[in-house]
């Protein structure tokens, strides 16, 4: 009876065992499968579905195995947002081609501030931002010379200078550098706690171009160094936008009939000859 009952208590604990090498078998197979699968899933979003195929043109991924979150496109917001309170900011830009040229306000909405550094930052990156021709605003005939890359890396405000350190400044010509430099100095100079801008370019000191000259690197730079913008600047503060852009054009007309008049002084005056006039 004994060992009846002892083959039976092996025999029990023989087939436990094989049961449980069964399952253990069976799990590992089933872990394996699944490893293998969430590899090749992976594989493929990531290679574009072009790691298990040799040819020569991707192969497009079914759009039910992307993830949404890959295929939302989104875009940056074009206007501030309605709940952001806002104040007006005369910022200034580049008059129509033709005739001299000019620099030109219109006041647009920017994010309130309680400092100054602060409300004078967000006028400038209102500057760099705006396109004026499409701003209900502007003049349809303005133009903006800041790079559209432009990136103000920091500000800060030492009494009333300004220390603006950019980035892509310099990657246009001289005569675009000049027109975006008179631009951030006469829009920074709008607040009245501001009267001058010094100029860093990619955390170094530059010289940066005048109207006539080129300042030095570090030095502070006023609306005194454009001083033809500066009267036409004087010239404007009581004009709306409209009368602005009639202001300019008409201007551009004059200098075009100038022009031509000296055009016409200069041509050489028909001389008599056979046949001609006595």
């Amino acid at each position: 009876m004994t060992s009846s009952r002892s083959h039976t208590s092996h025999g029990s604990r023989r087939s436990r065992r094989s049961r449980r090498s069964s399952r253990s078998s069976t799990s590992a197979a089933g872990h394996r499968r699944l490893t293998a699968s969430l590899a090749v899933l992976v594989a493929l979003v990531a290679g574009g579905c072009t790691a298990i195929n040799d040819d020569s043109e991707p192969v497009a991924l079914p759009s039910e195995l992307i993830p949404a979150e890959l295929t939302e496109q989104t875009s940056p917001p074009t206007t501030l947002p309605t709940d952001v309170p806002t104040t007006g900011a005369a910022l200034w830009f580049v008059g129509p081609d033709g005739g001299e040229e000019q620099l030109v306000a219109c006041e647009v909405p920017v994010p309130e501030a309680a400092e100054t550094a602060d409300r004078v930052l967000n006028m400038l990156r209102e500057l760099v931002q705006l396109n004026p021709a499409e701003d209900e605003n502007c003049a349809t005939s303005l133009t903006n010379s800041l790079p559209p890359d432009l990136t103000i890396v920091a500000s800060s405000l030492s009494g009333n200078i300004l220390d603006l350190d950019l980035s892509a400044l310099g990657t246009v010509s001289a005569t675009a550098q000049r027109l975006a430099v008179a631009q951030i100095v006469f829009t920074a100079t709008e607040h009245p706690e501001v009267s001058a801008v010094r100029f860093s370019i990619d955390g170094e000191r530059r010289a940066v171009p005048l109207e006539d000259a080129t300042a030095e690197p570090g030095a502070a730079v006023t609306r005194s160094d454009f001083p033809r913008f500066n009267r036409s600047a004087a010239a404007q503060s009581e004009l709306t936008a409209e009368e602005v852009d009639n202001l300019l054009r008409y201007l551009a007309a004059v200098e075009a009939a100038e022009t031509a008049e000296r055009d016409r002084a200069d041509e050489p005056e028909s001389s008599g000859g056979p046949g001609g006039a006595n």
